[in-house]
C-alpha cells in the first residue's frame, strides 16, 4: 500500500478539514504523526505514547479551525483524542496499534487486512475515495478560483496598484502564497517606498471562518491583506456582522464578489466555467484593510520570490493603469 497521502501534510490537513467526525480526524492526524515521527535512529518503527502523539498532532495542525474559529485540536480535546487512539487500536480497519498498556502506539503494517490478491487493504479501500475526492476537490477549486483572479487584479489596478495573479507561485511556504498581489510604489523626498496588498480568493463563503485565516497569515509580509469570496446576487450566505467582527479583530479587508445567479451556479458546478470579467462581477468592499507594518525581512523575502530584486523590477512588475 502507498501511504504517500498520509505522509503528505497538506493532504492530511485538507482531509481533516473535510472529515465529519472528531474520530476520523483523530485517525488521520495520528497516522500522519506515527509515519513522520514514529521512526527511531535505526529507521525502525518507534513506539509513541498517547501524549507524544497528541502533542505532535496539536503542533502539526495548530492552525486548523472549526466553523466557529476555534482550534480543532485544543487542550479540551486531549482526553477525547487519547480515548479515540485506544478505539482505533481495536478497529481492525485501522493500522494504529499498540502492545500492552505502557509500550506505546505504532503504525502496524501487519494489522492491515488483505481484501484481494493484489495485496490492497481495508484501509486502502476505505481511504482511497477520501483522498481521491480531496485531490479532485483541491484541483477543481483551484481551477474555479482562477476565474476570479483577473477581476481582482483589475480591482487592485483601479486602486492604484500594480497587480498580478501570483497563484502559481509556491516559494513562500505554507499559507504564504496569495492568489493576487498588488504593489503601490510611493516616491517622496525620503526616497522610494512601496505598499504591498494581497488577496486570498474563494469561490464561495463556505468555511469562511477557516479560510479567512489564509488571508490573516499574509499579514506577516503584506501591508494590506484581503479575503475575497463570491456570492450570488439573490442570496447572502454570510452574516455580515460576523465577518466584520473577524475583519476588525484580525485587521484584514473583506471583499464580496457578487455574480448573477446563473454565473454563480456555473462557477460552482460547471467543470468548464468561463473566465469572469469585471462586467460579470460587482465588487463590494465590505471591510477596508487596515494598514499593517510587517517586518522588512519577511516583506523583502516575499518580493524577492516574486522576482523583485531591484528598483527596476519594482516599477516593471505586474499590470498597471499606465
Amino acid at each position: 500500500m502507498n501511504f504517500k497521502n498520509y505522509m503528505d501534510f497538506e493532504n492530511c490537513k485538507l482531509a481533516i478539514s473535510l472529515s465529519l467526525t472528531f474520530y476520523e480526524m483523530t485517525e488521520i492526524a495520528a497516522i500522519h504523526v506515527l509515519l513522520n515521527e514514529g521512526k527511531g535512529i535505526d529507521g525502525k518503527a518507534r513506539k509513541m505514547s498517547s501524549s507524544e502523539i497528541w502533542d505532535c498532532a496539536k503542533k502539526y495542525f495548530l492552525d486548523l479551525l472549526d466553523n466557529h474559529g476555534i482550534a480543532i485540536f485544543q487542550d479540551q480535546q486531549r482526553d477525547t483524542f487519547i480515548q479515540y487512539l485506544y478505539k482505533h487500536v481495536r478497529d481492525q480497519k485501522s493500522p494504529i496499534n499498540r502492545i500492552g498498556q505502557r509500550m506505546g502506539f505504532y503504525f502496524d503494517m501487519d494489522k492491515i487486512l488483505p481484501i484481494s490478491q493484489t495485496g490492497e487493504s481495508l484501509v486502502a479501500e476505505n481511504n482511497r475515495n477520501l483522498f481521491a475526492k480531496i485531490g479532485t476537490v483541491a484541483k477543481t477549486n483551484v481551477s474555479r478560483e482562477n476565474t476570479l483572479y483577473s477581476v481582482l487584479q483589475s480591482w487592485l489596478v483601479t486602486n492604484q496598484y500594480q497587480a498580478a495573479d501570483i497563484s502559481s507561485e509556491k516559494l513562500n511556504g505554507r499559507w504564504g502564497n496569495p492568489d493576487v498581489a498588488g504593489i503601490r510604489v510611493c516616491e517622496s523626498f525620503k526616497g522610494i517606498t512601496f505598499e504591498l496588498a494581497t488577496i486570498e480568493a474563494k469561490t464561495s463563503s463556505k468555511d469562511w471562518q477557516v479560510n479567512i485565516f489564509e488571508a490573516v497569515a499574509h499579514m506577516r509580509f503584506a501591508n494590506r491583506a484581503y479575503f475575497a469570496y463570491a456570492e450570488p446576487k439573490s442570496r447572502q450566505f454570510v452574516d455580515l456582522e460576523d465577518i466584520k467582527y473577524y475583519s476588525e479583530l484580525y485587521k484584514i479587508g473583506v471583499i464580496k464578489l457578487v455574480l448573477e445567479d446563473a454565473d454563480y451556479d456555473r462557477l460552482l458546478n460547471d467543470n468548464d466555467c468561463k473566465q469572469l470579467t469585471s462586467s460579470d462581477v460587482e465588487i463590494i468592499e465590505i471591510c477596508s484593510a487596515s494598514f499593517n507594518i510587517p517586518q522588512d525581512k519577511y516583506q523583502l523575502r516575499f518580493c524577492e520570490n516574486l522576482g523583485i530584486k531591484s528598483t527596476k523590477d519594482l516599477y516593471s512588475w505586474g499590470k498597471s493603469v499606465h
